[in-house]
């Protein structure tokens, strides 16, 4: 099934499973582990593209993460560990995937299923420190690897031959507790959003700096876990009402933007979401 422009990605944690819906809440496909303790509670799920075929990337706070075909295939994966906590995880252009654990408070690369190498073990090749991190991103434009920690935005180079994070650029974040980064698309492919504890903030990453969010009703935002935009504009995010999770999905369309800043809620009636996507991806 090829997902449509309003079909979303939600990592439920009751149900511990990731899930397809529609724009009104239809689960239209899972995907889970049986029998993984590294799984259990998924907390980001990612469209990604390799070698001309869709796959899904997830994390689970359990310490997995691993790489699925759409049809439900776990074609590769990793543990970091119980006390590990990964949050986010990127594939980047040579098939390496990186993954960001929280509570580890690092950055590590992994062999991946680049040049026909997958490691059901995971195959650690580099590693960098960040405290609390949260978010990545790859930049398919510039190359390198955008991270998101507790205080800071940080880029490091990549080079598959050297095999190792070099930093090259880092910026304090507008207020504290990073949560999701993401590219913001649209009329702003070189901007970063990244959320916090406090609000929605955006990063030109051509210019380096920081400028207000668009649109700007979510520079307040409380709790948001997650954000993204379809290709059609339309903004998806999350917003934790218990703790970290909710049942529900926020959509700002172009239009409600403009005339009072009030989201389309989308309700998931007994899942505990984390995290949602626009099941188009990014790349």
């Amino acid at each position: 099934m090829t997902p449509s422009d309003r079909s979303m990605l939600v990592t439920d944690q009751a149900g511990a499973h990731v899930v397809l819906t529609d724009e009104v809440g239809l689960v239209l496909r899972e995907w889970r582990v049986d029998g993984d303790p590294a799984w259990g509670l998924p907390n980001e799920a990612k469209a990604v593209g390799w070698s001309g075929e869709r796959m899904l990337l997830v994390t689970d706070s359990r310490g997995f993460t691993g790489l699925f075909t759409w049809d439900g295939d776990l074609r590769w994966r990793v543990d970091e560990g119980p006390d590990a906590n990964p949050h986010s995880a990127e594939l980047l252009s040579d098939g390496r995937v990186a993954v960001a654990s929280s509570d580890g408070g690092t950055v590590r690369v992994h062999r991946g299923v680049g040049q026909g190498d997958a490691d059901e073990q995971g195959g650690l090749i580099a590693e960098a420190a960040l405290h609390d991190a949260h978010g990545l991103a790859w930049d398919p434009a510039r190359g390198g690897l955008w991270a998101l920690g507790g205080r800071w935005l940080v880029h490091w180079s990549w080079q598959s031959g050297i095999a190792a994070l070099h930093e090259t650029f880092r910026t304090e974040l507008p207020s504290a507790h990073g949560h999701d980064l993401a590219w913001e698309r649209g009329q702003h492919p070189d901007r970063l959003w990244v959320t916090t504890d406090y609000g929605v903030h955006s990063f030109d990453v051509r210019r380096r700096q920081w400028l207000p969010p668009e649109p700007v009703c979510l520079r307040s935002a409380r709790g948001v876990k997650s954000i993204g935009r379809s290709a059609a504009g339309d903004v998806l995010y999350t917003q934790a009402d218990e703790e970290w999770w909710t049942d529900s999905l926020n959509i700002l369309t172009e239009e409600s933007s403009r005339e009072n800043g009030r989201p389309e809620r989308v309700r998931l009636a007994g899942m505990r979401i984390y995290k949602a996507r626009w099941a188009e991806g990014d790349r």
